[in-house]
């Protein structure tokens, strides 16, 4: 996961009195007017980190867009930091402007190109293991097909087992149903639920010496 967990509801006004009239028109007290969209639906004050990172988010993509245009066209960025190394990050990144659509996909380009070879390493190191694991979902990467999440089960331990031992080795896994109850209901139908899978979400900023360390860890804990 990355970025702030930030998101806007809209909808039109025919679908909200639908609502209104089953359910006084949203979330929030019965007493707030129903015509008062905002108010109705919001349950509290503005979640202030996430609109901070709304602002820190274009920088960010302006970086990722900058740096992956540059470097598709072999162009060394250098910024003048004050070790005088090579940053990757335009020395005025953080001055642009707001993001266009074409740097958004441009940064989107660059997240997926970069997610690629970890997550094939991820699954072509659990497909070698099938003798005790099963992923769950497609076993092969492709942009339309997955997100860099990817969740396994072992045959033979319980997912809580699997993942405490990888966390005692420092990598921050998770286990369980993930808020997907009923998927897993309908997709392991044998499993506990609450157990649910092992689940490990390698990023962007993931490196591949940290993928490589997962999988020497999964060797000796599988």
């Amino acid at each position: 996961m990355w970025g702030p967990h930030c998101a806007v509801l809209y909808g039109k006004h025919a679908a909200h009195a639908e609502l209104a009239d089953k359910a006084s028109g949203g979330l929030n007290h019965y007493w707030i007017p129903a015509h008062d969209y905002v108010y109705k639906f919001e349950l509290g004050g503005v979640c202030h980190e996430s609109m901070a990172g709304i602002v820190a988010l274009q920088t960010y993509l302006h970086t990722l867009a900058t740096a992956y245009t540059a470097a598709s066209h072999d162009v060394v960025i250098r910024s003048n930091d004050d070790t005088g190394g090579h940053t990757g990050v335009p020395p005025n990144a953080c001055r642009q402007a707001w993001c266009d659509r074409v740097t958004v996909e441009t940064a989107y380009r660059a997240i997926s190109d970069m997610e690629a070879p970890l997550t094939t390493a991820l699954l072509t190191y659990l497909e070698t293991r099938g003798e005790v694991v099963e992923v769950v979902g497609p076993s092969t990467w492709t942009t339309e097909t997955r997100v860099p999440t990817v969740s396994f089960v072992h045959r033979h331990k319980e997912s809580s087992e699997v993942a405490k031992a990888l966390q005692a080795k420092g990598f921050a896994v998770r286990c369980g149903h993930n808020y997907a109850h009923r998927l897993m209901q309908v997709v392991m139908p044998k499993r506990d639920v609450e157990e649910g899978v092992v689940r490990v979400s390698a990023l962007h900023y993931n490196t591949p010496q940290e993928i490589q360390g997962l999988v020497r860890a999964m060797d000796e804990v599988l």
